[in-house]
């Protein structure tokens, strides 16, 4: 079996690191092309919710990180 690690951050502590609403966040998420469908666990990458958001965030220098919209 071939296994994998992805480096990810949830959005509440991406929110707080950032000075972020984390409702306010949460709302462009959800009226954005973003489908959460009936997934326990949705990703996003930097670049999606930078320009769902249109801004630059701040991510302490990482790289190749994803953000975890559900649990």
């Amino acid at each position: 079996m071939k296994t994998f690690t992805i480096e990810c951050v949830t959005l509440e502590v991406l929110c707080e690191f950032n000075k972020l609403d984390i409702e306010a966040v949460f709302g462009e998420v959800n009226h954005s092309e973003i489908s959460f469908g009936n997934n326990a666990d949705t990703l996003l990458t930097k670049a999606q919710l930078e320009y769902i958001l249109d801004r630059k965030l701040d991510w302490e220098g990482s790289e190749d990180i994803l953000i975890s919209m559900g649990c």
